[in-house]
């Protein structure tokens, strides 16, 4: 196998493993303050830039919506993941919890550092009080 066949298949297998988000999907339907979930991976173009998201949307009993939130993109030579815990109600949407962004330069670097994001943001899901309104983080 050449480099850019590992490359190839590195990436998806990376991008397999962010379906880790669907493990944060079962455990949020498992709350009793939801009323339904939705989750996505997608990869999408902004302009000139290649985007990975992911999400798990959360509609609340108290009609509001969480968002766990993942996003990467190659911006200037370097990979940027961002990702945060996102609270949405009719004045709009806030940032309950904002990660630091991770940089990675290396390609080799990348897959276990998007892997390590995504299972941080499945973890968070333990210091969320969804019975508030809104939801808070514990304490």
């Amino acid at each position: 196998m050449n480099e850019i066949d590992r490359a190839a298949i590195t990436t998806l297998e990376m991008i397999a493993d962010c379906h880790a988000v669907l493990e944060l999907c079962q455990a949020v339907r498992r709350q009793p303050e939801v009323s339904s979930v939705e989750y996505a991976v997608e990869i999408r173009r902004y302009g000139d830039d290649p985007w990975f998201e992911g999400y798990v949307d959360a509609e609340l009993k108290c009609d509001k919506s969480i968002c766990w939130w993942l996003e990467m993109n190659w911006p200037s030579g370097q990979w940027e993941i961002g990702y945060s815990i996102l609270i949405t109600e009719s004045q709009g949407q806030s940032v309950l919890k904002k990660f630091p962004t991770e940089v990675v330069t290396s390609f080799q670097d990348l897959p276990v550092t998007l892997l390590n994001c995504a299972r941080q943001l499945r973890a968070s899901l333990d210091s969320v009080d969804l019975s508030k309104d809104p939801p808070v983080l514990r304490e």
